[in-house]
């Protein structure tokens, strides 16, 4: 429990620092040099699994490392000229999300389906408490940075059911964690946090 904690307070860092450091319009999203990328990517982290991680750059030209490890994988996303996203995962997810790649273009029921019986097909198995921390910096109609992003962290139960962990499987906000994808092999249990940096900083005046 208390790692969770530890991820739950880097993923609050984080958000409030991605926002912080990129000034407010699309171009400068789109601009933020890879040393950036590479910096807000790991501050979703512990500080003692940073050393070790993995940093990808992913862009519309396809991936390049920013920095090598054999721990936690970071992808730093920007694809997408409306967003900016972060995701950190286990090692023990990196055949899953191999997996999960493969099948993209198929959509919500169908998609799961055809992951977990390709993952059971091929022996592939994620331990439970398997860790992945997820955000992202979009960019609202009127072309500016959003002054708000929610920031989850992932707990991974594969097959798990809400009564085999006594987690209800609806979303309660920031409420406290909920169940997604119940009894799959995609099942996980997830915590989410809003947070507005310029509500923090007033705080912290």
């Amino acid at each position: 429990m208390t790692r969770k904690h530890n991820n739950h307070a880097a993923l609050l860092c984080a958000a409030i620092v991605i926002t912080l450091l990129i000034p407010g319009s699309a171009q400068a999203l789109a601009q933020a040099s890879d040393q950036t990328r590479t910096h807000l990517a790991l501050r979703l982290l512990p500080e003692d699994a940073r050393g070790d991680a993995l940093v990808i750059l992913r862009d519309s030209t396809g991936d390049r490392t920013a920095k090598n490890g054999t721990g936690f994988t970071c992808i730093s996303d920007s694809s997408d000229p409306t967003r900016l996203s972060y995701n950190c995962h286990h090692p023990a997810l990196n055949e899953q999300f191999a997996l999960e790649r493969e099948f993209r273009e198929l959509r919500g029921a169908e998609f799961r389906e055809r992951v977990c019986s390709e993952a059971e097909a091929r022996g592939i198995r994620v331990p439970n408490g398997a860790i992945e921390i997820t955000s992202s910096v979009t960019i609202d109609d009127e072309g500016d940075l959003d002054t708000s992003m929610t920031v989850y962290t992932l707990l991974w139960v594969p097959y798990q059911t809400e009564q085999m962990v006594a987690i209800a499987d609806e979303d309660p906000g920031d409420a406290g964690p909920w169940l997604h994808r119940a009894g799959t092999c995609q099942a996980h249990v997830m915590w989410s946090k809003t947070v507005r940096p310029s509500e923090e900083g007033q705080k912290q005046q």
